[in-house]
């Protein structure tokens, strides 16, 4: 039996987990899901364009940075590190620890995002004047705390599933969350007239799904027959187990931070440079949801297809832990990850720039984002492949360095926006060229990081060394008759 397909079963007591599952069987579930979500969004973005306008989409795109924000602070990065983490403990046979570590993490979040909660909802009107520059967000904000506790519980569970290499419960709590925010956008919307309050009610809509998914991933949890852990032979102690947890998810925390920072920091700088070009601010709220509302969703949603790669390899990465033996099934995996991602990009390059009006059209009732989507597709035949190489440096637990990358794709790309959203280089086509040329950045740095820690990782003269002593050893045991 190939062993590609084989499935490693570890027993404890009365429940059994998987340890391996068949990589293209996770990969098939997380597109599906990750098919199903895209399209649930594009019809969500299609619904509040056509029901509430652009304006209105431009307001809930300036709230929802923040919502990441905040959650990437409560998370602190523990969800990759739980993913890691599970699957090595999962392939070492020892999978109460992995169910230790959950439960932890899941600890954990839940204090931080009841703070973070309580403090959101005090701070909502001083951020909407003082941050977004736009007191209409204030009502959209309301809704942020009623989502950020489960949603964060939320993420624990998925990236615990994903260690074990389980996709069923991520896809079944997205299916959920998709069907509860469209069904309610289209009720709440059709309530309201003006901008502000369809905004808030997008948000609203939003807050809700998150709670349903998290609500459908506990259903999922409790009716699994696997859901009682033993606990008694676990030794490690909670106290040092949580130093390293953070640890190493701190700097996670801080690459997500970054990262939310500098979208919300786009968010409120785009539409000031735009003010500053002779835009209205009505105007420049109406481009920034053209732009990054309808076009930016219809160029990445073919990367629908290379997320579930990347997912589907930070498991084996994290459990192949810089071992040589298993270094050329790995890079082999890798590779050819690599060039579907630029396959698929030259493809979607092709596509959408030949059609990308027409799409806009058919999905919005407009295609005056079709020219932005012309433009910003002439990057992912590069951009795509920065999914691969961040799935390399979280499997292989170089998290120092995916907090630098992203910082240093911060600095650049806001420093591209400021410079190029002006006058002379047609304003917001200003802010086009530097989103494009952002992405081409940050998927070139990532790459060369991933290139250069996976080969010190997997064939250091150290690495060498220790597979040169370790089949000395073999051999040893294992004398020809």
């Amino acid at each position: 039996m190939n062993s590609f397909w084989a499935h490693k079963v570890y027993h404890s007591k009365n429940w059994v987990i998987p340890l391996r599952r068949p990589i293209l069987k996770n990969y098939l579930t997380l597109m599906v899901s990750s098919l199903g979500v895209w399209l649930a969004m594009f019809a969500n973005r299609a619904i509040i364009v056509r029901l509430a306008g652009a304006e209105a989409l431009g307001l809930y795109q300036m709230v929802f940075p923040a919502y990441r924000l905040i959650a990437t602070i409560v998370t602190i990065g523990l969800p990759t590190v739980l993913t890691t983490l599970v699957a090595d403990y999962i392939s070492r046979g020892t999978a109460e620890e992995a169910e230790r570590i959950r439960r932890i993490a899941a600890a954990v979040i839940f204090v931080l995002s009841i703070g973070a909660s309580i403090l959101l909802w005090s701070l909502r009107d001083w951020l909407a004047v003082h941050f977004f520059a736009d007191s209409r967000v204030s009502t959209a904000l309301i809704f942020m705390p009623l989502a950020l506790i489960f949603s964060c519980e939320a993420a624990v569970l998925q990236a615990y599933y994903h260690g074990r290499n389980n996709m069923k419960p991520f896809a079944v709590s997205q299916g959920v969350e998709q069907v509860v925010r469209i069904g309610l956008t289209i009720v709440l919307l059709s309530k309201f007239q003006t901008a502000p309050l369809q905004a808030a009610a997008a948000m609203a809509a939003s807050a809700a799904a998150e709670i349903a998914g998290f609500a459908a991933l506990v259903l999922f949890r409790r009716t699994e027959a696997d859901a009682a852990v033993a606990t008694s032979s676990i030794k490690t102690a909670t106290a040092p187990l949580l130093r390293n947890m953070i640890a190493l998810s701190l700097p996670l925390m801080f690459s997500g931070f970054v990262g939310s920072v500098l979208h919300m920091a786009n968010v409120v700088l785009v539409p000031r440079r735009l003010f500053q070009c002779g835009y209205s601010m009505g105007q420049a709220t109406k481009a920034m949801g053209e732009l990054f509302g309808m076009a930016q969703p219809i160029v990445f949603f073919p990367q629908v297809l290379v997320y579930p790669a990347a997912s589907a390899l930070l498991p084996l990465i994290s459990a192949a832990g810089g071992n040589p033996s298993k270094e050329a099934d790995l890079a082999k995996k890798l590779r050819k990850a690599y060039r579907g991602a630029v396959g698929l990009g030259i493809v979607s390059l092709v596509l959408l720039y030949i059609g990308g009006p027409q799409i806009a059209q058919a999905l919005y009732g407009t295609a005056v984002a079709g020219k932005y989507i012309k433009m910003l597709a002439l990057a992912l035949p590069c951009a795509f492949t920065g999914v691969i190489s961040i799935a390399i440096l979280n499997g292989l637990r170089k998290n120092t360095t995916v907090l630098l990358v992203t910082f240093l794709d911060a600095v650049v790309e806001t420093g591209l926006l400021y410079a190029l959203t002006q006058p002379r280089f047609g304003g917001l086509n200003g802010t086009v060229a530097a989103t494009l040329a952002g992405w081409i950045f940050f998927a070139s740095v990532a790459g060369v990081a991933a290139y250069m820690e996976y080969r010190k990782v997997f064939y250091s003269p150290a690495r060498a060394a220790a597979a040169l002593r370790s089949s000395h050893q073999v051999v040893a045991a294992n004398p020809r008759p």
